[in-house]
């Protein structure tokens, strides 16, 4: 049972958390593509071209459009070996105010900005992201995980090899939404693969929402045989979810073990439910009701499965906040050309004049 001491954090969350699922959850869950997604959204700005103030997009580009790829300057830096991260990294300095000045200028709240993976945000996303207090969503969250993915050294860690679980997926394993009716039924191919994925690899990190009010970070590390957590309010929470990830997954596995054959070196045993847990994060360190997702990511970026290589202080999530807008919106990962085709989209078609 969760302690009462936290009780006025979650119920914030629940407060500021928005009624409906998160649409890329939803969307995700219903084995739409990339692509489906794309002209859905294009379909939306091609809705909203009338009410957004047109004449700006003719005007100018309030964002700037990279031709050729530069080393981004506002990066929080990813963690290596030799690097050690300062409380300066969290926070926005520079050239970080004028990439947010530019977020917030935007015409449209339902333009992409961001597109790295199969993951976008418009602008409305990364608004929740400069608003105090605001729930970070599963678009932000994923969006993230993209970008760790697509950044080669997070992939290998002094614990083993890494995969990283976005929240779409942990979700749907946790809910056993992907399972059909009929075992003999064909199994989603992204079932199978997940799994001949995590056998691959000595770790697998699956975020963990609870109950849409709070985000901590689950680490199945086969080596150790351990399920690591790392949770910033603590070991006081409520783990449920967390069960109901581990009974999901050896689900996976089992149904996944009907169509394909599971081989691995680096798991020894599937039956997860029973290896022994450790919480990792000893007491609370998140003292605010809307950081946990943050503290989340940062952990999913500097836990190297024996130790966290950076180990943050509120006031650096609270920095954090901001700063991740800067890093998603200005990463060498995000394609620039998201925008100059929501940007034709919007653009008004020129009728001749009838002579």
């Amino acid at each position: 049972m969760d302690s009462p001491e936290y009780t006025p954090i979650l119920e914030e969350n629940i407060a500021n958390r928005e009624d409906e699922d998160s649409e890329h959850t939803h969307k995700l869950t219903h084995n739409e593509t990339s692509q489906q997604m794309v002209a859905a959204q294009d379909e939306e700005l091609a809705q909203t071209r009338d009410t957004e103030g047109l004449q700006t997009i003719e005007d100018e580009l309030t964002m700037p459009v990279h031709i050729n790829k530069h080393k981004r300057r506002h990066n929080k830096p990813k963690k290596a070996q030799d690097y050690v991260v300062s409380p300066q990294d969290y926070a926005c300095s520079g050239d970080d105010w004028s990439v947010i000045e530019n977020i917030r200028s935007e015409p449209s709240k339902e333009r992409n900005l961001v597109s790295i993976g199969d993951a976008f945000l418009k602008k409305r996303h990364l608004l929740s992201l400069l608003t105090p207090g605001e729930w970070v969503g599963d678009e932000v969250i994923n969006t993230d995980i993209n970008c760790m993915t697509a950044t080669e050294h997070l992939q290998v860690r002094s614990g083993g090899s890494v995969f990283l679980e976005n929240a779409c997926i942990s979700k749907m394993i946790k809910i056993g939404s992907y399972l059909p009716s009929d075992d003999m039924d064909a199994a989603p191919a992204w079932v199978l693969n997940r799994a001949k994925t995590y056998l691959e690899n000595d770790m697998v990190y699956f975020p963990i929402n609870m109950e849409d009010v709070h985000w901590y970070l689950c680490v199945i590390n086969a080596r150790k045989k351990c399920v690591q957590v790392l949770d910033s309010l603590g070991p006081y929470m409520s783990r449920k979810d967390l069960t109901d990830t581990l009974e999901g997954l050896e689900d996976l596995f089992k149904y996944a073990s009907k169509h394909m054959e599971l081989k691995s070196d680096k798991w020894t045993d599937l039956d997860v439910t029973t290896w022994k847990r450790e919480e990792y994060i000893k007491s609370s360190l998140q003292n605010d009701g809307s950081s946990c997702g943050l503290w989340m990511l940062n952990y999913m970026e500097y836990f190297t499965g024996d130790s966290l290589s950076d180990t943050p202080e509120q006031v650096h999530m609270t920095d954090f906040r901001i700063k991740l807008a800067v890093i998603l919106v200005d990463s060498e990962f995000n394609d620039d050309d998201i925008r100059n085709r929501d940007l034709m989209m919007m653009k008004p078609t020129r009728i001749p004049p009838i002579v």
